[in-house]
């Protein structure tokens, strides 16, 4: 009976570190893929904005802003859901608001994830112009010297 119990015990301690384990690498899956589709967006401006300069339109650049990143690819990820002008908080999805133009993703594992606002643990991206402030312009009318897709809320997560 006595080595049944021990049996018993050893197991739980077992199952116990290897569901600790399952959770911690879920998580880490799910920032790998996050960060993917991130450097993928990334990547994509970079050839909006190639193809703009190829053809003389750097003026437009400005567009570039009030477009839904997800546009750019190819083919867009499995978890990104429709365009909204409501914040969906689907856990596992990538959501375009259109009334404040962000793209945002709502995570499902996020124990080790940090940040500063009270809204729950998701990452927001939006695009925004960097305007050349060398001129006599004010900064509306300076002329965009380049577009970024970034962070709204800073974060971190399994550093």
């Amino acid at each position: 009976m006595l080595e049944l119990l021990s049996a018993f015990i050893l197991i739980g301690i077992f199952a116990t570190f290897l569901l600790d384990r399952l959770t911690f690498y879920q998580e880490a899956a799910e920032k790998a893929n996050v960060e993917y589709t991130i450097a993928n967006l990334r990547s994509a401006l970079r050839i909006q904005m190639a193809v703009l300069i190829s053809q003389g339109r750097m003026r437009e650049f400005a567009l570039l802003e009030q477009q839904n990143p997800m546009d750019w690819l190819e083919h867009k990820p499995a978890n990104y859901r429709l365009v909204s002008r409501d914040s969906s908080r689907e856990p596992g999805f990538w959501h375009f608001n259109t009334s404040d133009r962000t793209l945002t993703y709502w995570l499902v594992h996020g124990s080790h994830f940090q940040t500063d606002k009270p809204e729950g643990k998701r990452i927001r991206l939006r695009i925004r112009l960097v305007r050349d402030s060398s001129g006599p312009q004010s900064d509306t009318q300076s002329p965009v010297s380049t577009v970024r897709l970034e962070l709204v809320e800073p974060y971190t997560w399994l550093k």
